[in-house]
């Protein structure tokens, strides 16, 4: 899940480009969706998801420090 989040993250801050300044997401097009896969001994028994949430707000800096944060309710998360 971690690697997911890195990675739409990094995905993220490659398309806003590389910039000091912080850019708000736009929260009517953008969608948080995490892929759980199965690793380890036991991924034989177990499933992948994808849950997905609309992102209710956040924001990107591309600065020198580059981070993202995004908010979702929990109560939007879907499985799918």
């Amino acid at each position: 899940m971690r690697r997911s989040a890195v990675v739409a993250a990094a995905s993220l801050l490659c398309i806003l480009g590389v910039s000091a300044r912080q850019h708000n997401i736009d929260t009517q097009k953008s969608t948080l969706t995490i892929y759980v896969g199965k690793t380890g001994a036991f991924s034989g028994l177990g499933h992948e998801h994808e849950v997905r949430a609309p992102i209710q707000s956040g924001t990107a800096d591309a600065g020198s420090h580059p981070a993202v944060e995004i908010h979702v309710y929990a109560r939007t998360l879907t499985s799918g």
